[in-house]
C-alpha cells in the first residue's frame, strides 16, 4: 500500500469554548487507488487558528462551508489543505475545488468555531443588514414611507389647527376616534372568537404524536438568546433537557453576548453534552434578541427550528406535536405558535388579568387571525432554510418573537 504522509492536527479552542474532545486524526491523500486514508498517530502536532490562512476562504463560499462543513486552511508542499468534518464534507470539497487537496479531519465543533472566527465580522454585519438587503419590504430599518410620514404629520397638526378655531368641535372628534377605534378593536376580537367557537381548530399534537424513539424524526434546532440570565441557566437547561425528543437529534445553541461573563461562566458547565452549542456574539449594536438569532442563524443544522426565551419552560412533548402538526401541513406553512400559558396565574390581579386574555387568543383567536393573512407572533420556522434564511433573517428592531410574524414563506 502507497501511503502518502499528511498532517497530523489537534485543534485547539477557538473563541474560548474548549473543545469536547481531542480527535487527532492523519490525513493521506492517496492509498494506491487514489482514495483517502486516515491513521491514528500517538502523538500531535497542535495547529491553532494562527495557522490558518484566511486568504484561502472567500465570503462568497461561506454559505458553502457551513453547508457541507469543509473549509480552506492553508498551503503547504503538497498543495491546498483543507479542513474537514467527515466523508460528505471531503467529497463537497473535491467537488468545489478539485481532486488534487490534502486533508484533514477535525471535530465539527472546532471546524464550526473556525469558520466563525474567520467571518465573525462578515456575519455580524450579516446579522443586523442581511434582511434589508435581502427583502427591504420586510425590513423595518426604513420606519415610515413618505406618504406614512405625511399622514403622521398632517393628522395631528389638523387636530392643533381645530382645537385652536373650534376646541369644543375637535374635542368631540378626538373622543368619538378614541371610542369608534375601541369598539371597532372589540368587534373584531369578538368575530374572531366567535368564528374560533363555530370551528374549533385542532390541537397540534392530535391525534398522532410520533413517539421519541421514531426513527424518522428529523434533526431539531433550538435557538436560546440569553443575555444577562445567569441564575435562570440552570431550570433553563434542566427545561431543555425535559424534552421527549431523541438527544442526539437536538441541535441546541446558547446565543450569548460576549461581554456577559456572568451567562457564560454560567453555561460552561453543559459544554461536554453534545446537545449543546455555545455561539458568542461580539459586540456592537443593536443589542437585540433579532440580531442574536440572526448572527446564530447560519450555524443551525436541524431541519425544524424552535426559538426560547430565558423564561420559558416548554412541555416536554411540543417538539412532538409540532413535528406532527408541520407533517400535517401544506408545504406553505411556515410558522406555528406554541399556546401560552403562565405559572403564576394567580399569583395577583396583573397575572390574573392576563390569563383572562390568553384562552382568547388560543386557539380562538390567533388560527383565524392567521386565516385571514393579518401579521401576527411566530415563534417556530419551519426548515429555516425556507423561511427566515430565505428573507434574510430577523429584523433588527423587532424584539423577541414578532420578527417571525410576517409569513416568509
Amino acid at each position: 500500500m502507497h501511503l502518502k504522509l499528511g498532517h497530523l492536527v489537534r485543534i485547539e479552542p477557538l473563541c474560548g469554548v474548549p473543545c469536547q474532545a481531542d480527535h487527532q486524526r492523519l490525513f493521506a491523500p492517496s492509498v494506491g487507488d487514489g482514495s483517502p486514508a486516515i491513521v491514528r498517530l500517538p502523538s500531535a502536532i497542535v495547529l491553532d487558528e494562527k495557522s490558518l490562512d484566511p486568504s484561502l476562504s472567500r465570503e462568497s463560499d461561506l454559505d458553502l462551508y457551513l453547508a457541507h462543513l469543509f473549509l480552506p486552511w492553508r498551503r503547504n508542499r503538497s498543495g491546498l489543505v483543507i479542513a474537514a468534518v467527515d466523508g460528505n464534507a471531503e467529497r463537497a470539497a473535491r467537488a468545489h475545488y478539485g481532486s488534487e487537496i490534502d486533508l484533514m479531519f477535525i471535530p465539527r465543533r472546532e471546524l464550526v468555531n473556525a469558520i466563525e472566527q474567520r467571518f465573525r465580522s462578515v456575519l455580524l454585519e450579516r446579522s443586523v443588514y442581511a434582511l434589508k438587503r435581502a427583502r427591504p419590504e420586510f425590513s423595518a430599518q426604513r420606519t415610515f414611507t413618505a406618504m406614512q410620514l405625511a399622514v403622521l404629520v398632517s393628522i395631528p397638526l389638523a387636530f392643533v389647527i381645530a382645537f385652536c378655531i373650534m376646541p369644543a368641535a375637535a374635542n368631540a372628534a378626538l373622543a368619538a376616534l378614541f371610542i369608534v377605534g375601541y369598539l371597532a378593536n372589540a368587534a373584531f376580537r369578538a368575530t374572531l372568537v366567535w368564528i374560533g367557537a363555530q370551528k374549533p381548530s385542532q390541537a397540534a399534537g392530535t391525534p398522532e404524536v410520533p413517539r421519541k424513539t421514531d426513527s424518522d424524526l428529523p434533526l431539531y434546532s433550538i435557538l436560546v438568546p440569553l443575555y444577562r440570565e445567569a441564575n435562570v441557566m440552570p431550570s433553563l437547561a434542566a427545561a431543555l433537557c425535559r424534552l421527549a425528543y431523541p438527544r442526539d437529534r437536538l441541535d441546541i445553541k446558547l446565543i450569548l453576548e460576549a461581554d456577559d461573563c456572568d451567562t457564560i461562566t454560567a453555561t460552561r458547565a453543559f459544554e461536554s453534552d453534545p446537545r449543546f452549542e455555545i455561539i458568542c456574539v461580539p459586540p456592537g449594536g443593536p443589542r437585540t434578541k433579532p440580531r442574536a438569532c440572526n448572527y446564530a442563524l447560519p450555524f443551525v443544522r436541524g431541519e425544524f427550528t424552535v426559538i426560547f426565551d430565558a423564561e420559558d419552560r416548554p412541555e416536554p412533548d411540543q417538539l412532538l406535536k409540532a413535528v406532527t402538526a408541520f407533517r400535517g401541513a401544506p408545504a406553505k406553512l411556515a410558522c406555528l405558535q406554541a399556546r401560552l400559558n403562565f405559572y403564576n396565574a394567580s399569583e395577583n390581579l396583573l397575572t390574573r388579568g392576563i390569563m383572562a386574555q390568553t384562552p382568547q387568543a388560543f386557539p380562538l383567536i390567533r388560527p383565524h387571525i392567521a386565516g385571514h393573512g393579518i401579521p401576527r407572533q411566530q415563534i417556530r420556522p419551519r426548515n429555516p432554510q425556507e423561511s427566515p434564511r430565505k428573507i434574510g433573517g430577523r429584523d433588527r428592531p423587532i424584539q423577541k418573537e414578532a420578527g417571525l410574524g410576517c409569513f416568509p414563506a
